[in-house]
């Protein structure tokens, strides 16, 4: 007979028996079952919340636990759970899917560039397909044919139904080109040496100044009856250009630098629906915060899940001389100028100013003159 009440069956070996059950009789604990196996092992039953004294009581009359066995209610259908548990999955596991695989999970648009798959999937909403429509309902032809219609952009789509997914290949009309040409734009501050118009209409000459934005060669020309025609504009064009960078030094200054400290909550959603998080406050004081997602795709249960990591963070007052510190500043405000050099540039000039400003701040500012030799519309 299955007991409804947890129990615990021991296994014991020692003697002094009687005296062991007078011993927990005193506490007040009940026996069930009691049966003697040989001279020295014996059996018997307790309430499974009276088995940590028990164990400790026969440890100190010198009985040996052999065995402890749950019975009742609870462990008989923990047993038969542990026995069948996979069984029963993976029947379930075979009735979700085959219920599962007549609907649509996932749609998949490809091919799309000018229209939005968000636009795409609307759509297919209007006419009654979104996820968890019948997939074997779809008419695929007749949605390809009112994609078509309504988007102007496709030439041609097909539609495949993939296991729970639908996928749409989508194939758009070739753009027009358009032939208006732009003018040339100056994307340098200088000053022009030479200039050569190729084709188009020049607006700049040589010893003329120069600053981004600037209009160097217009993309049009006159033709012999006067008339103004769009021309692709090529130039051939030798500039010096300059090329600046600056810093600024902070006698005093705070920065934060990272304790090491971490503290991660997690949570763990589907469509949706939060079903498990261990948000809790932050710790620290002074913190960065960092966001991460990880989705795990199944046929059964996608699930997404949200990192959200804090570090600790310190805040410290710096202190330095700009004259320690005056070599290093002036080789890093030439570096990051001459990142902007081009391959074939020539260096005709350097030279920095420093600038001592007010609260301790100190501006520098380093410039490098080069020539550079353009082509454009080759």
């Amino acid at each position: 007979m299955i007991r409804i009440d947890q129990q615990v069956r021991f296994y014991c070996k020692g003697l002094n028996q009687e005296y062991f059950f007078n011993k927990l009789l005193d506490k007040g604990i009940v026996l069930f079952d009691l049966k003697k196996i040989n001279s020295l092992e014996f059996t018997f039953c307790i309430f499974l919340h009276y088995s940590r004294i028990v164990e400790s009581m026969a440890v100190q009359n010198s009985i040996l636990v052999l065995k402890k066995k749950k019975i009742g209610f609870f462990s008989y259908i923990k047993n038969f759970f542990l026995k069948f548990g996979i069984l029963a999955g993976a029947t379930v596991c075979s009735i979700s899917f085959l219920l599962m695989e007549n609907f649509v999970f996932r749609i998949d648009v490809f091919g799309n560039e000018n229209i939005t798959s968000k636009d795409i999937i609307a759509f297919l909403g209007s006419q009654n397909i979104s996820i968890f429509s019948p997939i074997h309902n779809i008419n695929c032809k007749e949605t390809e044919r009112l994609l078509i219609e309504n988007f102007e952009e496709i030439s041609s789509v097909s539609i495949v139904k993939k296991g729970m997914s639908l996928i749409l290949n989508i194939k758009e009309k070739i753009a027009i080109p358009n032939q208006n040409y732009n003018d040339l734009i100056a994307d340098f501050n200088g000053r022009i040496k030479s200039i050569k118009a190729i084709s188009g209409t020049a607006l700049k000459s040589a010893g003329d100044l120069v600053k981004k934005g600037d209009v160097l060669i217009q993309a049009c020309v006159k033709n012999q009856h006067g008339e103004i025609i769009n021309i692709e504009p090529k130039a051939e064009i030798c500039c010096e250009i300059w090329l600046e960078s600056e810093q600024l030094h902070h006698a005093e200054k705070y920065v934060y630098t990272e304790t090491g400290r971490t503290q991660i909550n997690k949570k763990i959603s589907y469509s949706g629906i939060t079903i498990f998080d261990n948000f809790r406050d932050v710790k620290f004081q002074n913190y960065e915060q960092a966001y991460s997602v990880k989705y795990i795709k199944n046929m059964i249960l996608p699930l997404k899940i949200e990192y959200f990591t804090y570090k600790e963070i310190k805040k410290e007052l710096i202190t330095s001389c700009f004259q320690d510190v005056k070599d290093k500043i002036l080789c890093e405000c030439r570096e990051i100028a001459l990142q902007n050099a081009i391959e074939n540039d020539i260096i005709i000039e350097e030279r920095h100013l420093i600038d001592e400003q007010k609260f301790g701040v100190t501006s520098v500012k380093y410039l490098v003159l080069v020539e550079r030799n353009l082509v454009y519309g080759e």
